[in-house]
């Protein structure tokens, strides 16, 4: 990527680092700066509204490659959801840049990145789904099931749904880099650097990698020993003390979201998603 796109993103995003905290009243703003015909940055601020996911899909369908900004106090729950699923089968980034809120049905949305980044100031937090009634936030349970199973659906644990849903609609249940890894919500930390070339690396790794492969190429298991398990473990985060969401045939095939060193961020022809050691899979097979 050009040097002056790099440091065109980095602009826009340093400006969001330094605004200071601030309520979204206004309905969500889909910002999408492309450096070419096949990769963005896009930066969503304001309320989640119900339709905002058509918008949102139809403004990201033509890019394969996508680094995700989000700016929120939340908003409709279905749409966040939906907008979350968009972004994880796209396999495009997330963020939240330092001192900004992403809380809610935001952080929701957040969560749905095939590589979430956060700073120790970023603002991002949960708590349990409510209807209005009466002019009073309740919890309903209904909602928090559709919650609980899209969080699964991602490959996080039974720990992060219990906290994801544990505080009062009324109350924010705030995270950290290190409280997420904690419950296996595997985060890239972000830092304020004081070199471009750090910047470039750090911040937009996932989303300039020139070395990945199409994302409509599909991985598939193999190199298991047959007298031995002879399945592939499918991980909630890329370490081995992570959950085991599943167990992977040989020949199983994989859809390739993204890389953390030597672990490989997939989602299974069934909709799991999960984290896979990348000496056991090879690529690529035809869909």
């Amino acid at each position: 990527m050009p040097k002056a796109i790099i440091s065109k993103f980095l602009y826009i995003f340093f400006i969001f680092a330094i605004l200071p905290y601030r309520n979204a009243v206004y309905a969500l703003d889909i910002n999408v700066i492309p450096s070419d015909s096949e990769k963005a940055f896009i930066i969503l601020s304001g309320a989640f509204e119900f339709g905002d996911e058509e918008k949102f899909n139809s403004s990201v369908q033509k890019f394969s490659k996508a680094a995700i900004l989000l700016d929120s106090d939340g908003g409709n729950l279905s749409s966040a959801l939906r907008i979350g699923e968009i972004i994880r089968l796209k396999g495009f980034s997330t963020g939240v840049a330092p001192k900004t809120i992403c809380a809610s049905a935001c952080a929701l949305a957040w969560l749905g990145g095939g590589t979430r980044y956060m700073s120790d100031q970023s603002r991002i937090g949960f708590h349990a789904a409510s209807i209005n009634t009466n002019g009073t936030d309740v919890e309903n349970g209904q909602a928090n099931a559709l919650i609980g199973a899209y969080v699964t659906r991602l490959g996080l644990s039974e720990r992060a749904v219990a906290y994801i849903t544990e505080a009062s609609p009324n109350n924010i249940a705030w995270i950290t880099p290190d409280l997420a890894k904690s419950l296996g919500i595997y985060v890239e930390k972000l830092e304020i650097p004081d070199s471009t070339d750090v910047a470039e690396t750090k911040l937009f790794s996932s989303y300039v990698g020139n070395n990945e492969p199409h994302r409509r190429d599909l991985y598939y298991v193999t190199g298991l020993d047959p007298h031995g398990d002879n399945w592939l473990a499918l991980k909630s985060a890329p370490n081995l003390n992570s959950n085991r969401i599943d167990k992977l045939t040989p020949n199983t095939k994989l859809i390739y979201l993204g890389r953390s060193g030597h672990w490989i961020s997939v989602r299974t022809l069934k909709g799991v998603f999960g984290w896979v050691y990348d000496r056991y899979v090879a690529c690529c097979v035809a869909d």
